[in-house]
């Protein structure tokens, strides 16, 4: 069993390429929205998922979906003593 529509590979690809933000998060929701209307079943419910992290840590910085983004380099992390 598989998907093939299409308008969401359309959507993919659009989205994949473009550079503007605003342009890519326009594509993003009209992606969401096919995908909507396209989806046998719906979940009922998200579970957010909470980081905490001490703010001396550095290398930390929320990403443009609100999702706290890691630097996959670890050495790319460092401590602070002191708080900003």
């Amino acid at each position: 069993m598989g998907f093939e529509d299409p308008e969401t590979d359309r959507l993919i690809e659009a989205g994949t390429v473009a550079v503007d933000l605003n342009e890519r998060r326009a594509i993003n929701n009209e992606l969401q929205r096919r995908l909507q209307e396209l989806q046998p079943i719906a979940s009922l419910f998200h579970t957010p998922i909470w980081v905490l992290y001490d703010d001396r840590l550095r290398g930390l910085a929320p990403s443009d979906s609100d999702y706290v983004q890691f630097t996959r380099e670890i050495k790319a992390w460092s401590w602070s003593p002191e708080r900003p």
